[in-house]
């Protein structure tokens, strides 16, 4: 087996590149390697000796299997870890549902013609759960006894946060430095799925581009539960300034109509009720409804006790937004006035949810109000209920912020109802 390429060496073909970021950190340190083959397979008692990594080569020469050996089909697995007591051949997808079964026939043949005490043989996927392929594999692997598992890339990457974590950040450490090299190279190939925001140090636009277009799949299916007609979002993710944004809307042009607008910002992520400036029927009644006032305010109650009736740790900051902007060219918006009233702190809020040692002030509010019943006339204007967690709340670093961003969603529904 010949050695890994350098670490600044590379593959062109994506699949590839995935399989040797892997494997570098997997190198990189020989506990790390010793703890990946424990995670993947319990059953295999590995002693403490160093696993020695190899990507895309014939396993010939040396102890093991003879490449002259005619009655061998090979195959080339992505990649090996292997010693004397050991040899684990991994077959590496980045896309689901891309399984061959010659493949992976292949792969058994070839293991089966090592001497080693423990044949293996790890397929990854980024499929949500196992494909049919694998148990028929498995069951052909048992009767050799090769051990075939499958694992998740989603679940590749949460061990990956595990190990960083048991380093403490591994600030300054090899090891830590390419648990978070590889954790980051999983969320940006888009193969491990939403798992939270979390960013090392600064925040980065680039990351946060990656992990919310992460969150769209999770969330697209929770929101169709309550909003069945939102089957729109915008055609290119963008960052605007340090804001990455992506909308729900039941129209193409989302400009038009009311939608939900999701967003990271170096602040925290956050999801929103937009009512653009184009949404002509919306702010007729907008502008009705803060005139009448009545039942504006009972919707705004509705949906507070609804996105708030939850323990403390996971409540959002709830706000009413009105923003005034013109446009100097067409991508960056100028804001020229803002009002921004946290609900959450106001007599609108129940008093048991209210916000923690807040100083209460009605008069933002009723200016707001008083904004939106005398119309926008002909300003460029564009009204948020805003909802929006800090980056220091626990909840926006797990995978469960996208059930948290959908109950959320549903919160909404008094005031959405009203909106359309």
């Amino acid at each position: 087996m010949e050695r890994l390429p350098n670490t600044f060496e590379s593959y062109s073909q994506p699949e590839n590149k995935l399989t040797l970021a892997l494997l570098q950190t997997l190198d990189a340190d020989s506990a790390l390697s010793r703890s990946f083959v424990r995670w993947a397979f319990p059953r295999i008692n590995l002693k403490n000796e160093r696993l020695i990594v190899s990507a895309q080569r014939k396993p010939a020469g040396g102890r093991g299997l003879r490449a002259t050996d005619p009655v061998v089909d090979l195959t080339i697995p992505d990649g090996w870890l292997r010693n004397d007591n050991v040899v684990i051949a991994l077959e590496v997808k980045r896309e689901p549902s891309l399984l061959r079964r010659t493949q992976l026939e292949g792969h058994l043949r070839c293991l089966r013609r090592f001497e080693a005490t423990n044949q293996a043989l790890l397929i990854l996927t980024p499929d949500e759960t196992a494909p049919t392929l694998v148990e028929d594999i498995r069951r052909l692997g048992t009767q050799d006894q090769v051990e075939v598992q499958w694992k998740g890339w989603q679940q590749v990457h949460a061990w990956v946060c595990e190990q960083y974590e048991e380093r403490g950040g591994g600030q300054g450490d090899l090891r830590g430095f390419f648990l978070r090299q590889l954790r980051e190279y999983l969320e940006m190939s888009e193969v491990s799925g939403f798992a939270g925001f979390v960013f090392d140090g600064e925040y980065d636009v680039r990351r946060a581009r990656a992990l919310l277009k992460a969150l769209r799949n999770p969330l697209q299916a929770k929101m169709r539960d309550a909003y069945p007609a939102l089957e729109y979002g915008r055609e290119r993710l963008m960052a605007e300034g340090d804001i990455v944004w992506d909308v729900f809307a039941a129209h193409p042009n989302f400009t038009l109509v009311p939608h939900f607008t999701f967003s990271i910002h170096p602040e925290g992520p956050g999801i929103s009720l937009t009512i653009p400036d184009k949404a002509n029927s919306a702010w007729k009644n907008l502008t009705r409804l803060a005139r009448e006032r009545d039942q504006l305010e009972r919707a705004l109650r509705e949906s507070l006790r609804l996105m708030l009736s939850v323990p403390r740790p996971l409540r959002p900051a709830v706000s009413m937004a009105l923003m005034q902007r013109h446009w100097e060219n067409r991508n960056r918006p100028v804001t020229d006035a803002e009002i921004v009233v946290r609900l959450d702190s106001t007599s609108m809020c129940p008093k048991s949810l209210q916000s923690r040692g807040a100083k209460r002030e009605e008069g933002w509010y009723e200016a707001c109000v008083r904004l939106l019943a005398g119309g926008k006339g002909r300003a460029n204007w564009e009204f948020q209920i805003r909802s929006r967690f800090d980056l220091s709340q626990k909840i926006v670093g797990q995978p469960s912020l996208s059930d948290e961003f959908a109950r959320i969603a549903k919160g909404f529904k008094p005031i959405y109802s009203l909106m359309t």
